[in-house]
């Protein structure tokens, strides 16, 4: 359940940083800015991921492996 609502707020979180990352692309002036904040983020996200990955592979294998 805990796991539950930090995903969705992880995902809230990266969708807003994405979606400004993308409107200051498109404005142009911060165009560097843009590109580290969307470099960031996704370095972000993909720890997140692995982390994740990582600790249910590590409650399976508890589960299954007792």
């Amino acid at each position: 359940m805990l796991i539950t609502l930090i995903m969705a707020i992880l995902t809230l979180v990266v969708t807003s940083f994405v979606v400004f990352g993308i409107v200051f692309w498109h404005k142009g002036e911060h165009q560097h800015l843009a590109r580290s904040f969307l470099v960031i983020t996704l370095s972000a996200f993909l720890i997140f991921f692995v982390i994740l990955i990582a600790f249910f592979i590590t409650s399976l294998s508890q589960h299954y492996f007792k």
